[in-house]
């Protein structure tokens, strides 16, 4: 009888294992909570190496997203993830990126974007009407985050090629002045 209950115990935690290790990442998707400003699409793969085609922030297309998931680091109570941003014009972006117990936290990420993008995206508003052009590049050794404040941050930011165009008031000529110092 105990030989029994045993084989049943392992195979019921065969299976187990077995459904969340081949889990379909778009079935995730589905439970994720609902939010307007991200929108995840076209989900292929696992939960622990797939891929997003369709990737979008406020209706403004972020590229394609493929993520791995740590498993080790689940053991260690910390969802981590190394991912990839690719695919839209003038954004990428790659790194580890996760949260546990303290907080969210991200490694090694590297970015690049343009001016142009980055200004589409968070849709800044000015006391002035202001253009930027240039290429920003994003370098976050470490990065750590508790539910309120930012912890730990260590990284650069360079933005190259940098102009800022803006019009002070109706009828001036547009004023075109390149940032000479970096920040």
């Amino acid at each position: 009888m105990k030989h029994r209950v045993f084989l049943i115990f392992a195979f019921v935690l065969l299976f187990l294992i077995s459904a969340i290790s081949y889990l379909p990442a778009s079935v995730v998707v589905r439970w994720l909570p609902n939010t307007s400003n991200l929108f995840i699409g076209q989900v292929s793969g696992t939960i622990w190496n797939g891929e997003s085609m369709n990737l979008q922030w406020q209706g403004q297309s972020l590229g394609a997203l493929r993520w791995q998931l740590n498993a080790w680091r689940l053991l260690q109570g910390k969802v981590d993830l190394n991912a990839e941003l690719y695919g839209a014009a003038g954004l990428s972006a790659k790194g580890t990126l996760g949260i546990g117990f303290a907080g969210l936290y991200a490694n090694n990420v590297i970015a690049d974007a343009s001016a142009e993008k980055i200004m589409a995206l968070g849709r800044f508003s000015f006391p002035v009407p202001l253009n930027f052009a240039g290429q920003l590049a994003l370098n976050v050794k470490a990065f750590q985050a508790d539910t309120a404040w930012c912890e730990t941050l260590d990284g650069n930011l360079n933005w190259s090629n940098a102009v800022v165009l803006h019009l002070l008031q109706p009828g001036a000529t547009r004023g075109r002045h390149y940032a000479r110092d970096r920040f």
